[in-house]
């Protein structure tokens, strides 16, 4: 006789379910991202922080590495052509983008989309700042972006000085670039 043979049925039931969802845990539970099969380091990134340095390429082959711009105050957004939120704040990118382009200051948007679906985008807009192409591997470098718009400042010495995740009314911006230009 078992230890199994003196319990009540119900309680065998219920010990059996705990032990499916505790394996269920360390089977299925989602430890990062994952690209072409490989897990993916994620990032621990925060404000104070330098900004992890990146090579991306533009629709068109151009790549663009985000240590070119040392010397500058960078906004990096991460955005989609299919998020409302993230296409709603370009016109005020684009308006900080011709406002204080010439003062030492570039934007770099990092679509997590796919290339055809950015182009196309692109082709009916009027950016007038660098769009490069994203995906899991540049997400998890900048914490494991999950959500977007998610956008980041850098100062001219390539540190994370302002964060935000979703969209910003423009005067926040216009502050933050301000204070970094100064």
């Amino acid at each position: 006789m078992s230890i199994f043979d003196s319990l009540p049925r119900p309680a065998l039931l219920i010990a059996a379910m705990v032990l499916l969802i505790i394996a269920g845990f360390f089977l299925f539970r989602d430890t990062g991202p994952e690209i072409n099969g490989v897990k993916v380091a994620v990032a621990d990134v925060s404000e104070g922080e330098p900004a992890p340095d990146f090579t991306l390429q533009t629709v068109d082959g151009e790549s663009v590495t985000l240590s070119d711009f040392k010397g500058k105050v960078v906004m990096v957004n991460f955005w989609a052509t299919w998020c409302p939120p993230c296409k709603a704040e370009i016109p005020d990118f684009i308006a900080l983008q011709e406002e204080y382009g010439d003062k030492g200051f570039d934007i770099v948007g990092i679509a997590l989309d796919k290339p055809a679906a950015i182009e196309s985008f692109m082709a009916r807009s009027e950016i007038n700042y660098t769009i490069v192409v994203g995906d899991e591997s540049i997400a998890a470098m900048y914490g494991n972006v999950t959500s977007i718009p998610t956008t980041f400042l850098i100062d001219r010495e390539g540190v994370i000085r302002h964060s935000a995740v979703g969209m910003r009314p423009k005067a926040e911006w216009t502050a933050a670039i301000g204070q970094l230009l100064e």
